[in-house]
């Protein structure tokens, strides 16, 4: 069969233009696979730096590479931006209209729907807490903040609360007022965090002022089933 001249010329010419587009193809592929590869040995990499080797891998928040050691070590700031030298510096008035940092001064084992992406304890942060004297030091003053807060004091020598000078006005915000009953959810908290986490004297101690204050200044304001849920906050578990 003869070919003619101009149709073989034409058949030709169509392969050649077909030459360029399929080496782009070929070479994005390949810078594709290069491409993956690359990242995935950098992510490693960020992953391994990132990770703070001297501290166990729990106490972690719930969403994000925060630390809850690093949080209470002064190391970075929480999930927020929020350092805790600047909530322990906070005024009386942030700490009642914020709410987000209770949960991060006082961590518990148990998510909760008010702050979902606050730490969880697990175990080993638990046994860290109560043998790091560093982090038991850093606690205490997340606990004596709170404690000026209600308007209380506490005898360092025989770690015993009572109330301050300023109790009557700051009652007036947390107890008196009903706009200030979440506090009730706050100290539940700190009764429970200050209990598991190597400090269940003062934990103890907050509750014996908490009963007291429940039976006089709180008589007929914090109900019976609140003093209950404390109790069972600062009791120890089996």
């Amino acid at each position: 069969m003869m070919i003619s001249f101009p149709s073989l010329f034409a058949s030709t010419m169509s392969s050649i233009d077909k030459i360029p587009s399929l080496c782009v193809r070929g070479i994005g592929e390949v810078w594709k696979c290069v491409h993956d590869f690359v990242m995935g040995i950098i992510g490693r990499i960020k992953r391994c730096f990132m990770q703070e080797s001297s501290l166990p891998l729990s106490g972690r928040s719930v969403h994000g590479p925060l630390n809850l050691f690093s949080f209470y070590r002064g190391i970075e700031p929480n999930n927020n931006g929020v350092s805790l030298d600047q909530i322990l510096g906070w005024d009386d008035f942030q700490l009642e209209s914020v709410h987000n940092y209770i949960q991060w001064l006082f961590p518990l084992e148990k998510p909760t729907a008010y702050n979902p992406t606050a730490p969880i304890l697990d175990a080993i942060t638990i046994r860290a807490f109560c043998e790091d004297t560093a982090l038991k030091a850093q606690l205490l003053r997340s606990f004596r903040r709170m404690l000026t807060f209600y308007g209380l004091q506490m005898n360092e020598a025989t770690k015993t609360i009572s109330r301050a000078p300023t109790f009557n006005a700051r009652a007036c915000v947390w107890l008196i007022n009903p706009a200030g009953h979440h506090n009730f959810l706050r100290i539940s908290r700190i009764l429970r965090s200050m209990h598991i986490l190597g400090h269940p004297d003062y934990s103890a101690s907050f509750l014996t002022i908490m009963r007291d204050i429940t039976h006089r200044e709180g008589n007929g304001i914090i109900p019976g089933a609140t003093l209950s849920f404390w109790e069972n906050a600062a009791r120890p578990t089996s």
